[in-house]
Order: structure tokens, then sequence, then C-alpha cells
């Protein structure tokens, strides 16, 4: 029992040898054996299968292993143990051992894996990671110690051939020639081993793997002989490989080695059939079947290979067959015979799970013989079989993803491989056939693999080959379909855009268009050509790309200019203004600018030529260029044509804050004085006298130099003048006249400036101004008027020697007896009165009484009023001094009252002298006063005191005496009042004597006349003589 257990232990513990580095490479490699079997093939053959096992329960197991070990070494540790027990605990100890080793090299073997494989999937960075084995090798040493142990202190026991073999075994797999020292021993030593066959087998295996072929094919033999035992498969199968590796002297020695090495295969192949169905860690019979394989393969005996793998019922092993005779062909440079046997294979069995491998190496074949559109064509099959999930292939093969996923991705490689391939050796021999092969592969694995990363950099190979034979339209398509598939980072972005307009420009220029109406004068748009639009279209994606490459502001500037030439005007615009705002500084940038400057100007918008002016103003950064220029011309003329079509629209209002906004904005321009005062003028259209006024200031202030400047002055003064604004009028109207003494009406205008002065009691600017009218205009007509003007002042001011002299000027200047010498006359005299030149002054009333009633004398209104004015101020004290006058005593009545008669009747004369004159006032002051001094006689009768000691009956008679006179004066007096009323009412002036009429005619017919509150009047306007003869308005048109 405990020898079967060591003998089983001894033989797993040699799969840990497999489990290398080159074993699981090997593992990863090709169905198709290529080479001769491994030291580890034995050791897998007669190992325990493990597959199946958990990860959990295998480390319970070698956990229970460790407990074991530290039991055992207890129980070595006791004196008193018999020497057969401790040989059983020494052999269990070297047996947990070497399992422990195997446990512990599967864990480090997965450990590998795990690094090797994250190694493989991030790129192979880094170096490749190795198999670690030190903790497997420590276990296996330990178990050596405890063999040698054994063999060492018991060389006499019955099962030391059990403690060398295992000795042996642990040797072989440190890789210890010594091992053949201990395998000698048991063929030596113990004849009758039942591990006699596993010696032999593990001495053969020894001398195979040292070359020594003779000697290993004598031990296969050996072994051979213990046809029960389970090592005689094995033998079998490896004396195939000794005598398939045999040196021979000559070509029959050869043939027969092949003849027995295939002899030996058939033999391990119906020995293993047994074995079919559980064939364990190493299938021995399939092993042999693909060393086999080979073996045909290499001694090219396809018929052999057919009928006897038909025969066996594999079929497929013949497939495998002629893929390593294929192979073969491949290596030894055979390519037509290598193309033969794979295309034959390849149509023999179409859903062979290495097809798409046989394909791979087919295409590299016709490649090699260059066949290119043999190539082109593999791919393609590739393509269809391997990748289209409606392949029959595919659905042959579905159950195993990973093979499709891999022969999707082998065919993906080899499109690509040969796309490249073909363009590279297409660029440097200038062959076309291969630059098509290569655009048709770039097609086919675009069409295939759309999302592959490699996609987009083939897309743009593709675009280049199109361009290269100039088709150009294709070319474009693809350059642009790479730019949309890495739009931020793509290692083509920029030569795509660019190439993508390059090309289509190609067919731009090599295009004959209709002819185009003048730039601008498109009525209608007219759609873009195709060729113009797809121009546009990469031109916009370059744009929106590659927003700040200085390539493609000449691009966008075109884009923009199509559009325009085509009347697509709001696009165009659009285009411009965003290049005008993002690249200004760029000539596009500017051309841009004037463009749409341009095109406002030529359609006279030119409120949208200011609102862009205005725009591009308020950026810092277009203001800075040389376009600055442009911008400020433009914003000129369209804000003064703007103001100009303004007015011609009737919108005064819009107008005038128009031209005053462009004075605002140039006010150093040579049309701001101009502009200022056409806004003025359309603000007086509105009624906006304020701010016409205020535009005419700024005028008047900022550009007195201005040849605006006498017309604003004029205007403003008559504006002025009409808003009873007569200081600001008086300024202005001066200023005209004395500054611009050459125009037409300044002389008016001086007249009105001291007119208005005067008006204003501005006494002493008014006489400087006539005395300056005087100067200048001696001889015009109003130069009579300024002399009368200046002589009043002066009267007004009580200069009355300036007032005659002037008075006796202006007299002089007219004919003798004409209304303006008789009205100078009138106030001479006036002011000889005021000087008490009482002589003089009659004297000359006396005159102008006698001219003013004389047949035919003028009418000289004024002359009549100021003369009846003198004479009626003269009688005012004769006036008092009559009414004055009393009955002081009744005996005096007679001759008091016969003297107060005859002044009455003196006066009464005296004050019809005045009324002869015909100054309306006057004559109504006259009439009243005639009413008064009547009454006042009757006022005086009636008071008169009563005689002093008479009767009640005298006293009585003696008021009615009186009464008889005082009351027909009365009455006399009375009439006089009526007729004072009336001619006041014919006259319609009212004055203080107006008033008081009225007041008596209340006073006596309180019926009639109703009594009426005093009320005050206050002129409007004041009352002097104007020349002007023309309106404000006339004179502003």
């Amino acid at each position: 029992m405990l020898f079967r257990g060591m003998i089983k232990s001894a033989v797993v513990l040699t799969l840990l040898a497999m489990l290398s580095v080159d074993g699981y490479a090997a593992a990863k490699k090709s169905a198709i054996k290529t080479e001769q079997p491994k030291k580890e093939d034995m050791s897998s053959y007669f190992s325990e299968n493990r597959q199946g096992i958990s990860p959990e329960k295998l480390r319970e197991a070698d956990s229970l292993r460790v407990q074991t070990v530290v039991s055992i070494q207890k129980l070595l540790n006791d004196p008193a143990m018999n020497e057969s027990r401790k040989f059983e605990l020494y052999l269990r100890l070297g047996e947990i051992y070497a399992e422990r080793s195997e446990y512990l090299r599967d864990v480090e073997m997965k450990e590998w894996e795990t690094t090797f494989d994250k190694w493989k999937s991030g790129g192979k960075k880094g170096a490749e990671p190795t198999l670690q084995t030190k903790n497997s090798k420590a276990e296996l040493m330990k178990s050596t110690e405890a063999f040698r142990r054994l063999v060492r202190e018991f060389p006499k026991h019955p099962r030391t051939d059990a403690a060398l073999y295992a000795l042996a075994k642990t040797l072989l797999l440190l890789d210890n020639d010594n091992a053949v020292l201990y395998f000698n021993q048991i063929v030596q030593q113990h004849k009758t081993s039942p591990l006699l066959p596993d010696t032999y087998l593990a001495l053969g295996e020894f001398y195979f793997y040292k070359h020594d072929m003779e000697k290993a094919k004598d031990n296969y033999k050996e072994a051979m002989n213990f046809k029960e035992s389970r090592v005689y498969p094995y033998s079998v199968y490896k004396l195939g490989w000794a005598y398939y590796n045999s040196k021979a002297g000559n070509d029959q020695e050869t043939q027969d080695n092949i003849n027995k090495s295939i002899a030996a295969f058939k033999l391990a192949i119906k020995i293993a059939e047994r074995d079919k169905e559980s064939p364990g860690n190493f299938n021995l019979r399939q092993e042999a079947i693909n060393d086999l394989i080979m073996v045909f393969a290499e001694t090219e005996r396809i018929d052999e290979a057919m009928d006897y793998f038909s025969r066996l019922g594999e079929k497929e092993a013949f497939y495998d067959m002629l893929e390593k005779l294929g192979s073969i062909y491949d290596e030894n440079g055979e390519v037509a015979k290598a193309i033969d046997v794979y295309s034959r294979l390849l149509a023999e069995s179409p859903n062979r799970p290495r097809n798409p491998e046989i394909h791979a190496k087919l295409a590299k074949l016709y490649d090699t013989a260059l066949q290119v559109p043999a190539v082109v064509d593999t791919m393609k099959k590739m393509r269809s079989l391997y990748v289209d999930p409606n392949s029959k292939w595919i659905a042959a093969n579905v159950a195993n993803k990973a093979l499709l996923a891999e022969s999707a991705e082998k065919t993906q490689k080899n499109i690509h491989r040969f796309a490249a391939s073909y363009h590279q050796q297409g660029q440097k021999l200038k062959k076309k056939p291969l630059f098509d092969a290569a655009a048709e592969l770039y097609r086919l694995y675009l069409a295939t693999f759309p999302k592959a990363d490699e996609a987009y950099e083939l897309r743009f190979y593709l675009a280049d080959i199109y361009f290269y034979f100039e088709q150009y339209e294709n070319s474009a398509d693809e350059y642009y379909k790479v730019t949309q598939e890495r739009p931020k980072d793509g290692k083509y972005l920029k030569d795509g855009a660019l190439q993508s307009v390059v090309a289509i420009r190609k067919i731009d220029e090599a295009t004959t268009y209709q002819k185009l109406p003048p730039a601008g004068q498109v009525s209608q748009p007219i759609a873009l050509p195709r060729v113009k639009q797809k121009l546009v279209t990469m031109i916009d994606n370059y744009a929106k790309l590659l927003p700040n490459e200085k390539e493609g502001f000449p691009m966008r500037f075109t884009a923009a200019m199509t559009y325009f030439e085509y009347g697509h005007y709001q696009n165009a615009l659009t285009r411009f203004d965003q290049m005008a705002n993002e690249i200004p500084d760029s000539p596009q940038g500017q051309s841009s600018i004037k463009a749409i400057l341009a095109f406002h100007a030529e359609r006279k918008d030119w409120d949208s030529l200011v609102k862009t002016g205005k725009k591009y103003n308020e950026s810092a950064k277009i203001m800075a260029t040389p376009v600055k220029v442009e911008i400020v011309k433009a914003m000129k003329v369209g804000t003064f044509q703007l103001a100009v079509q303004q007015n011609k629209d009737n919108k005064f209002l819009e107008a005038a804050k128009t031209f005053e906004s462009f004075q605002q904005q140039f006010p150093k321009d040579e049309l701001a004085d101009k502009a200022l005062y056409n806004a003025s003028l359309n603000y007086y259209k509105v009624a906006k006298v304020d701010e016409a006024l205020a535009a005419g200031n700024k005028i008047l202030k900022e550009y007195p130099k201005s040849d605006m400047a006498p017309d604003v002055t004029l205007d403003m003064a008559q504006t002025s003048e009409s808003l009873a604004d007569f200081s600001t009028a008086a300024r202005l109207y001066r200023e005209y006249g004395v500054n611009y003494t050459k125009e037409a009406k300044a002389k008016n205008a001086l007249f009105n400036a001291a007119t208005l002065y005067k008006g204003l009691n501005n006494n002493v600017e008014a006489l400087q101004l006539y005395k300056k009218f005087i100067q200048l205009y001696s001889k015009d007509e109003l130069a009579k008027s300024a002399r009368l003007e200046i002589a009043q002042l002066a009267e007004k001011d009580k200069n009355y020697g300036e007032a005659l002299n002037y008075y006796n000027q202006y007299a002089a200047l007219w004919p003798e007896r004409s209304e303006g010498n008789l009205v100078a006359r009138s106030r001479s005299a006036r002011v000889l009165l005021i000087q008490g030149n009482q002589k003089d002054a009659l004297k000359e009333i006396r005159k102008l009484h006698k001219d003013l009633t004389a047949k035919n004398a003028p009418a000289a209104v004024e002359a009549r009023r100021v003369a009846a004015g003198a004479l009626f101020n003269d009688l005012e004290g004769s006036f008092r001094n009559f009414q004055a006058v009393r009955i002081t005593d009744a005996a005096r009545i007679e001759k008091e009252a016969g003297e107060k008669q005859a002044k009455l009747v003196d006066l009464v004369h005296r004050y019809q002298e005045i009324i002869e004159l015909g100054s309306g006032e006057f004559t109504v002051a006259s009439l009243f006063r005639m009413g008064e001094m009547h009454e006042n006689f009757a006022k005086m009768l009636f008071d008169a005191p009563a005689p002093a000691g008479q009767s009640q009956a005298q006293v009585d008679a003696y008021r009615s005496s009186i009464e008889k006179v005082a009351f027909p004066l009365r009455d006399e007096g009375n009439k006089f009042f009526e007729t004072s009323f009336q001619r006041s009412q014919e006259v319609q002036t009212f004055t203080e004597w107006t008033r008081k009429t009225y007041e008596k005619m209340v006073e006596m017919h309180p019926e009639k006349y109703p009594v009426i509150g005093e009320k005050s009047t206050s002129p409007t306007y004041m009352s002097h003589m104007m020349i002007w003869d023309k309106s404000v308005a006339d004179l502003a048109n």
C-alpha cells in the first residue's frame, strides 16, 4: 500500500516540471505540433488529473500536508521508534514534500499567468514577467533530502528500490544527472522490482533529452517488454520519436527510421485508443496523431495520410497534416506548393476552426508571389467568412466566442497590414495598381471596422490616395470624415481639414460657372452650385475645428465672398462680421470690415452703416488696426447721410438728433458745424426751439469761424425774439450786425439790436448801437429813425441837449411840415418845456399847431400827440388854479364868479386848441377837463356861502338865483363828460382818461354803466419799432 502510494506521488511530482515557462508558452501555440515532446510530457501522462478541483480544496489539502509534516517530524524525534516505522515515516515525509512542491508550483504558475496576462494586455510595457519557483524548489529539496536519508540509512530494506526510484525521479526534476546512478542501481540490484519498467522509461527519457537516441531506444524497448505495465504505451510513443530523431548514414537508413517512427506512432495510437474518452492531463493518442501528422507532412506522404486518417476516423487530422505540409512548403520557400495545399485545405474543410490562420498564411504567400489582386480577394474572403455574422464559418464555430473574436481580430490586422504595405510600396515604386489595392483594402477595412482605432489613420491614407490620383471629391469626403472622427485631438485633424478644402478647391478651379451680376447687385439670392456649396462646407468645417489657425482665415473669407457673390447677403455679412470680431488683426478680418461697410454704403443703407460702424468702434481690438480709418469714415458718411435721408423723409426730429450725433462723435470734422446747423433747422421744424437754440449756441461757441455762424446768429436772434427772450435776441442781433457787416441783413440786425436794448431799458447799449448804425449806414432810411431813437433815449435819460440835437437832425432830414418833421419838432418842443424854456417851447408848439391844423396837414399822429400833450400839460397848472377858486363871501359872489367865468372861457378856448390837434388821447383828456371845470364851477356856486344877516326867505331867494346859473353849468359839464366818454370809445384807446370817463359815466348813470373792478394790463410785447419783414421760418428755410 505504501509502495503504491510512493510510486503514485513520485510520478505525480513530475507534473511540476512540465508547468515551466516553456510548457506554458507551448500551450499557447498552434494546435499543430512542430517540435518533439517535452520532458514534462511523461509526467503529465502519468499524473493525476486535477482539472475541476477548486482552489479552496487544494489549499485545504496543502494545509493538511503542513500539519502532517509537523506531526511526522515530532514522531521522528522519538528515540525509541523502531527502524521499520522510521523508514515509512521518512518515505511519507518525502512524498508530502513532493506534493507540497507540486502545489506551490501550481500557485507560482497561476501568479505568473496573471502577471503575464496583465503585462500583455497592457501593451507589453516593461520587462516580461518570469516564473518564480523558489518556494516549490525549496520543498523539492526537502523531499530529496528525505529520500537520500532512506537510501543512505536503509540500503537493505525490502523497499529500498522504491526509495531509489523516488530519489532518482526527484533529482531528475532538479536537473541533477546523478539520477542515472540511482536508476542503474535499481536495474542492477533489483531485477525483480515492480518499478523496473518505470526505471527503463525514465532512463530512456534521460538519454532522449541528452540526444543519445541509441541508448534512449534501448531503454524504451526494455520498458516495452513489460506490456502490462502502464509505461508501455508511452514507451512505444517515445520510441517513435527516438527513431524519428535518430541519425542515419544514408537515405535508406533515414527512410527506415521514418517508417519505424510512423509504425511506433500508429501503435501508440492504437494502444491509447482505450483512453480516448478520458485522456487525462496528457492525451497520448492525440499527441501521437499530431506527431504522425508532422511526420506525414514533412515526408509529403499525402495519400498515405489521407487513407490512414480516414480509416482512423480522424479526417481532421488529415487537414492538420495539410496545414503542417503547407507550413513546410512555406518555410522551404516553395510558395506555389504552399498556396496549392492551403487552397485545398480551405476548399475541403471550409468550417475548420483554424481556417482564419490558413487564410492569413495564404494571403502572405500571394503577397510573396506578387499576386496583389489575389491578396485583395483573400482579404475580402476573410471579411465575409470571419466577420460577417451571417457566414457559415461563424455559424459552425459560434460556440467558441474566443475563436470568433480572435478570427475577427486576425482579419482586421491582415487587412490593415496589406493595405498599409501596398500604400507604402505604391509611394516608393509609383505604381498605380499598388495604390489601387491599398485603396480597396482601406475601403474594405473602413466598411468592416469603422469604429476601430486604426480606422482613423487608414481613412486619412485612403484620402491621400484619392488626392494623389486626382479623385478630389472622394478625397475631400474622406478627409472630412477624418476630421469628424476625432474633432478635438486627432493626429490628422489639421491636415484632414486643410486637405478637404484643397481637394474641393481643385474641382472648383476646374469648373466653369455661369456669369454672375456685379458683386453686391444680385437682386435675388442665387443657389450656390454644388461644388461651391461643398467648398463652403469644407471651409466651415476647418474654421470650426481650427478657429485659431491662420491658414483658415483666407478660407473663411472665400466662403463669405462666395455667398456674397451669389447674393446671399445676410449669410455673407454674418460671416464677414464673425471674422471682423474674431480675427481683426488679420488681413481677412480687416477686409471683412471693409466689405460690410462698403455693402451698406453702396446700398445707401445709412442706418445699418452707422450701427455697424458704432459696433466696431466700440471694439478696442478692431480700432487698434489700420481699418480704424475706414470705420471712422464710414461712421461719418453714414451718420451724415442718414440724417439727410431722415430729413427727406420728413422725420425732422430724428434728423435733428442724428445731425447732432454726428457733431458729438466727430467734433473736429469739417462737416461738424454744418451738422449742428442742420440739426438746429430740423429742431425748428418740429418746434423744438430750445434744442434748436442749444445747437446754434454750440456752433457759435465751438465753431466761431464757421461759415454757418452768421446764419446761425441771425436765426437764433429771430427765434429768441419770437420767444420774447429779448435779452438774448438783442445780444445776437448785435453780434450779427457788428461782426458780419458785409452780410446784407447786417444793418437790420444792428438796428433791431439797438431797438431791443432800448426796450430792455439798456439805454447805454441802445444809444451806442444807434450811433453805430448811423456811422455805418448814414444814408440809409433807417438812419433817420436811429436819430429819432437816440433823441428819445437822450430825452428819457434827461440828456436834453443831445435829445434836442438829434430831434433837430431828424427834423432836418424831412421836408418842412412833413410828418417826420412835425414829430421831431413836437418832441423838441416837449424837451424845451421840460427844460423850462417855456418861451421857445410854446413858440414852437404854436408853429406846430398852425402846421398841424392847416389844410392838407399830414396825419402826424405822433406830432399831434406830442404837441397836444405839451399844450395839455402846460394847461395843468392853470387848470388846478381854476379848480381852486372858491366863493369866500356872498357879498363878493358876482366879482369872484365873474373872474372864474373869465378863466373858464380862456381855458376852454385853450383846450379847444388842443382838441383841434386831433390827438385822441388828449381830445378825451381836454373834454374831460372841460367837464370838470364846468362841474367845479357849478359846485362852487352850489357851495357859495349864504349872505350874513339875511332872513330865510332872502337866503332861499339867494340860493334860487345861484341854482339858475349852477344847474346849467353842471349840465354843460355832464355833456362834456359824455362827449369825452364817446370820444374815448371812438379812438379805442385805453388811457387814464378812458378810465376816468367811464367812472364818471358810472357816477352819472349807474343804471346804465355797471361798476367794474379796476384791472391792470401787462403788455405782452414791447411797443417799439421793428424793421424785420420776414418770419423766422422763412429765414430758416
